[in-house]
């Protein structure tokens, strides 16, 4: 994967957008739909903890599965890219011991992930910073 450059203004606006959006719909969603899940299955004197949850939980997948099919949207694309991004650096810091050895006995390919790493941290860490 290529690093891009990302606008950070741009990026942190979207990603304040997204966020705000997931947690607002998120707490309607639930509230709506484990109070249908009671009005339609609750019953007078038992907990409805159950449903209460249930309706968390399909909240949940409604959020997830719109996230997912607006992934690759123009709006998306820096989020989708800086979440690809912190993908591969947990791959690659999963093996990095073995990656800093080959590089070490000068491996060409260990050397360009090692490149790859570091550029792509120093990236996402310009991006988090709040100025």
């Amino acid at each position: 994967m290529q690093l891009i450059n990302i606008d950070k203004a741009r990026y942190r606006k979207h990603l304040n957008i997204v966020i705000g959006g997931f947690i607002v719909t998120l707490l309607i969603l639930s509230l709506v739909l484990g109070q249908l899940l009671i009005a339609s299955f609750g019953q007078e004197g038992i907990n409805n903890f159950r449903y209460n949850f249930l309706g968390v939980v399909l909240a949940l997948l409604a959020c997830g599965a719109v996230l997912h099919s607006v992934k690759n949207s123009l709006f998306f694309k820096e989020i989708y890219y800086v979440w690809q991004v912190k993908q591969i650096q947990n791959l690659i810091f999963r093996k990095l011991k073995k990656i800093k050895a080959a590089a070490e006995n000068d491996e060409a390919n260990a050397l360009i992930i090692l490149l790859y790493y570091y550029q792509s941290l120093q990236q996402v860490y310009h991006l988090m910073i709040i100025r």
